[in-house]
């Protein structure tokens, strides 16, 4: 018996975390979440029902905002309404804006996709939450280490994926750059850019042209509903619609970072 309760000593205790932590958006909520494992759970701003670029500000949110200790985003210039937050937050609040802490300016915000980057942003993320909670930082650390050799490992899995398959695909809206530089495809036309304009009639027919010169199979999107222009060109060119993130709410609250960029890798195999 004595022997179980110095075990037991020896285990590292880890507090449960007196911080409020809120997230705009389910891919930082997620990595978040799996940071905080152990500690306490992040709130999620955005719901996966709601595009990020036309969000506004609810009562409700307004409340998250001003309890927070720390708030994750991407960037003024993606979430719609983010450029109110310092008059919404408490000047106490922790800010961790992702798109300036990387360095990164006027660029795709869609940064959770990048084999590159995702470990940059764990660490970000993880010495954010070490600043404000230092009792839980070595449980954080710890999180963040597993939680990037996933990262590794999935990357590595993809790249061999893509290198084998050699995916064929167009993009309803621009969302893969990041990831399309780390892994060297490129989709063959983007619908929309990062600020959902379409193209213009020449850049249209332009795109036209080239699906009848090399055919593809896919339009890839990760908006909650496909944009008119996207039907039609899927129903003209015989496309098969796949939405990058899972389409309930519930499911992807429960998925992980992990699962939803496998997603990603399982899509792309299937456009050959």
């Amino acid at each position: 018996m004595r022997t179980l309760i110095t075990l037991f000593c020896l285990l590292p205790f880890y507090a449960i975390a007196n911080v409020n932590v809120v997230t705009s958006i389910n891919p930082i909520h997620q990595i978040t979440s799996t940071i905080m494992q152990g500690a306490g759970k992040p709130e999620l701003l955005i719901k996966q029902q709601v595009s990020a670029h036309h969000f506004s500000f609810r009562p409700s949110h307004f409340t998250l905002i001003k309890n927070a200790d720390l708030m994750i985003w991407i960037g003024s210039d993606f979430e719609s309404g983010f450029q109110r937050l310092p008059d919404i937050m408490r000047k106490s609040t922790r800010q961790l804006e992702l798109m300036k802490a990387l360095g990164l300016k006027n660029k795709d915000g869609h940064i959770w996709y990048s084999p590159d980057l995702l470990p940059m942003i764990v660490d970000h993320i993880s010495a954010a939450l070490s600043d404000i909670d230092p009792t839980n930082k070595p449980l954080y650390q710890s999180n963040s280490k597993s939680l990037i050799d996933s990262i590794q490992t999935w990357a590595d899995a993809t790249n061999a994926t893509i290198t084998k398959a050699k995916p064929r695909y167009i993009l309803d809206h621009d969302f893969l750059s990041h990831f399309e530089k780390d892994m060297g495809i490129k989709a063959t036309a983007v619908l929309h850019d990062g600020h959902d304009q379409h193209s213009g009639i020449h850049e249209l027919k332009t795109i036209e042209a080239a699906l009848h010169e090399s055919p593809v199979k896919c339009l890839l999107m990760n908006e909650p509903t496909a944009s008119k222009l996207a039907k039609n060109f899927a129903a003209e060119f015989g496309l098969k619609i796949h939405n990058i993130t899972l389409t309930s709410d519930n499911e992807q609250q429960s998925s992980g970072l992990i699962d939803s960029l496998n997603r990603l890798t399982s899509i792309m195999q299937e456009c050959h």
